[in-house]
């Protein structure tokens, strides 16, 4: 299985004050001389000038994960959400803040959402599957556990494959979107696992060229 969580998606961002604009640009002055405290300062000063600027908001944001302060950054993600309804890439940074913090529910929500607003989104359709299977470590140690317990252990591993099969369409819309060695490996697990073994021959070939 590929890690859960992912990566923070770079947001297109545009600017409609030229004050704030000059104080962003300072702020990336201090960025780059290693200065990110004082660059949030500026932004900061910048805000509270433009409360409603969602670029101000973003570049502040994107601070904090230079400073590794996610939740400061999932705060900000919330406000930017409340100025930008629409946008989708705010709900798929929500999902990916929310699984490194182990909400999974509310991160599964969130990538539904970006979904919604974009239903070609490939990114969102794998981190949504990967959070759904984010599920399946807490019923393996499970299964581990009740290893002589026959009865019980055929109904996790039941459990198991019910949980591949409800990841399984995102998977295969993620990967008909945008191909790659993530969606490709984790679908082949899948296959081998609910034993689709029609599937599975038509992808091993494709993985071992994409790995080689």
């Amino acid at each position: 299985m590929v890690k859960s969580g992912g990566y923070i998606v770079p947001i297109e961002k545009v600017s409609e004050s030229k004050q704030a604009e000059i104080v962003k640009n300072i702020g990336y002055i201090l960025v780059n001389q290693g200065k990110t405290e004082e660059a949030i300062v500026a932004l900061q000063e910048a805000r509270r000038a433009n409360p409603k600027d969602v670029n101000l908001i973003l570049n502040e944001a994107q601070l904090y994960i230079k400073l590794d302060q996610m939740d400061k950054f999932g705060q900000l993600m919330q406000e930017a959400v409340k100025l930008d309804p629409t946008n989708p890439t705010l709900f798929f940074n929500l999902g990916v803040v929310n699984v490194n913090e182990g909400k999974i529910e509310e991160a599964v929500g969130y990538y539904q959402k970006a979904i919604e607003l974009n239903p070609e989104y490939g990114d969102a359709y794998m981190n949504l599957a990967i959070a759904m299977l984010s599920k399946e470590k807490e019923l393996v140690e499970e299964m581990n556990n009740n290893l002589s317990n026959f009865d019980k252990y055929d109904a996790l591993q039941a459990e198991q494959k019910e949980l591949y099969k409800a990841a399984l369409p995102f998977l295969l819309k993620a990967d008909s979107i945008k191909r790659s060695i993530d969606t490709v490996r984790t679908l082949l697990n899948i296959y081998d696992t609910l034993r689709m073994e029609k599937e599975a021959d038509i992808l091993r070939p494709i993985y071992k060229e994409m790995r080689s």
